[in-house]
């Protein structure tokens, strides 16, 4: 009878260390590969970074546009801005003038 009841204190001894360590594994793996890990904050960590490179761009663009719009305003007009614009988006030209466009430019 002390056999078996040794039997059992050492397999209820061996079930709790069993859980503990599939528990410990379990939230280990699921700490460094799942949805909200360490490899998934780095994912997102680069995808931030990205978005913050192209945010900035994109802000640059604005401002440049902005610029060329408070350029157009009649309180600030820009005869020669006004003049590339409207000879690009109409396509007048003097007929003794020769226009180059470079390919990278925009119509707006």
């Amino acid at each position: 009878m002390v056999f078996l009841a040794e039997q059992g204190r050492k397999l209820r001894n061996f079930a709790k260390t069993s859980f503990f360590a599939a528990a410990l594994v379990y939230f280990a793996y699921h700490g460094v590969s799942g949805e909200r890990g360490l490899l998934a904050m780095a994912k997102i960590s680069k995808e931030l970074e990205e978005i913050r490179t192209e945010h900035q761009e994109i802000q640059t663009d604005r401002e440049k546009l902005q610029h060329r719009v408070n350029m157009m305003y009649s309180y600030s007009l820009d005869r020669d801005l006004l003049d590339e614009q409207a000879r690009k988006i109409l396509g007048h030209a003097h007929k003794d003038e020769v226009i180059f466009y470079h390919p990278n430019d925009s119509i707006h």
